[in-house]
This record gives C-alpha cells, structure tokens and sequence, in this order.
C-alpha cells in the first residue's frame, strides 16, 4: 500500500508502507549468508529488538570502523603514542639470525 506524507517542505513523499524507511530511502541489496549464520542473525535480531535490515546495517558499520587500513593505522598509531614498542631483545636477535640467512 503507497501512503503520502508530507514532509517539512510540505512536499508530499510516496513510499510503500510494507518496507521500512531503511528500504525506502537507503539502498536495498541482497546478500548470500551461510544458513547457521542467517539463524543466529535471526535469532539475535528478534531478541535485541531490531529487524533484520538494521542489524546488518550496523554489523557493516562495525566491520568497517574496525576494519578500514586507515582506521586501524589509526588505532595502532593511538596505540603506540602511549606505549612502547621496542623489541624483546630475544626476539630482536632471533630475528637478526633469520635475516642473515635470506639472500638480499
């Protein structure tokens, strides 16, 4: 069913009440998931109170935020202002060891 409503500019918007505003107004897409992991999305979608469509919203936001090059340089590098990052002397002259080995 197609409703109007009017939005603050008084312009009249038509959208289809069967999907929510995400659908409407965002992208719509379809993906292929393994089916334990489509249940568990499911399950956990239903219990946390979100459908479907915003929990993979913010699953994907997520996986970006944490996942990005520059966001995670960026984490490493906030890391690293506060603390040290010098090398076991162990582990430093393991490596040594191993690099003499290589032919350069």
């Amino acid at each position: 069913m197609v409703a109007n409503q009017i939005n603050k500019n008084r312009e009249i918007l038509l959208f289809d009440n069967g999907y929510t505003i995400c659908h409407t107004f965002y992208m719509k897409t379809a993906i292929s998931i393994d089916k334990k992991l489509f249940d568990e999305a499911e399950n956990f979608s239903r219990n946390a109170g979100l459908s479907r469509s915003k929990l993979y919203c913010i699953a994907i936001s997520e996986y970006i935020q944490n996942h990005s090059p520059d966001i995670v340089t960026e984490k490493l590098n906030n890391y690293y202002e506060n603390h040290e990052s010098k090398l076991d002397d162990g582990l430093k002259a393991a490596a040594y060891r191993l690099l003499d080995k290589e032919d350069w």
